[in-house]
């Protein structure tokens, strides 16, 4: 039984043992990435720190998994990224051993789940799509200890050249998928808003052409504030 062999581990005090019951036995990803991380941090019981940290960050991604395809619940998987970067942001400091690499590395982790819970949403209507951007990494505010002042304070999570080592902002590449399939949809005001946002090198293209289209169109003068939102991208 999975519940049996996580107390007989414990009992025995194999930590790694219980950590792979919970995941293997009871597929329990919160548990087993928590359970995990104390031995990630701890030195009062034989381990292997890479398994501890190889098995949080699996088990963290499946608990997000869980997460986002359990009635859409990627607000929370979010929150969730979010809160363990600011613990790990308190605890793994210039104060302990092997912290600031430790850190460093376990936030680049981070970066990279929610980077992926938001490039995974696709959300119909513009206001859900503000509340997909807010998530971006590049946008995230939370609370930031500095070890050498002492002192916390609220500031964004990644830096920029945090973000930019790892590709760039997700923002702009979620906005110009977005105007993209507009796009392909034939919804060409749509298709610009995002692309400009996005900062696509498309954009220019695209309204020089629809701005043609139109020109050479029999269309009537009367139509013309339809161009209105293509003239703003227009030399």
């Amino acid at each position: 039984d999975g519940q049996d062999s996580v107390v007989r581990a414990l009992l025995r005090l194999d930590m790694q043992d219980a950590v792979q019951c919970f995941s293997n036995n009871l597929q329990d990803w919160w548990s087993a990435a928590h359970l995990a991380d104390i031995l990630y941090r701890g030195n009062f019981l034989p381990f292997s720190q890479q398994f501890a940290s190889d098995v949080r960050h699996y088990s963290i991604k499946c608990y997000l998994d869980v997460l986002i395809g359990s009635n859409n619940l990627w607000q929370v998987a979010a929150a969730y990224v979010r809160g363990a970067v600011e613990c790990d942001c308190r605890t793994d400091d210039v104060g302990t051993v092997g912290g600031p690499i430790r850190g460093f590395q376990r936030k680049r982790e981070m970066q990279h789940l929610l980077r992926n819970i938001a490039t995974r949403q696709d959300p119909p209507w513009d206001k859900a799509r503000r509340r997909v951007l807010q998530v971006c990494p590049e946008h995230v505010m939370g609370t930031v200890f500095d070890p050498l002042t002492g002192r916390s304070a609220i500031a964004n999570l990644w830096t920029q050249h945090e973000v930019l080592e790892v590709g760039g902002g997700a923002a702009d590449e979620i906005q110009v998928a977005w105007g993209m399939s507009h796009l392909a949809k034939g919804h060409e005001a749509a298709a610009l808003y995002w692309l400009s946002r996005g900062h696509s090198n498309r954009v220019t293209e695209l309204a020089h052409r629809s701005l043609l289209s139109f020109v050479t169109s029999s269309k009537p003068m009367g139509s013309l504030h339809t161009m209105e939102p293509f003239l703003q991208y227009v030399d």
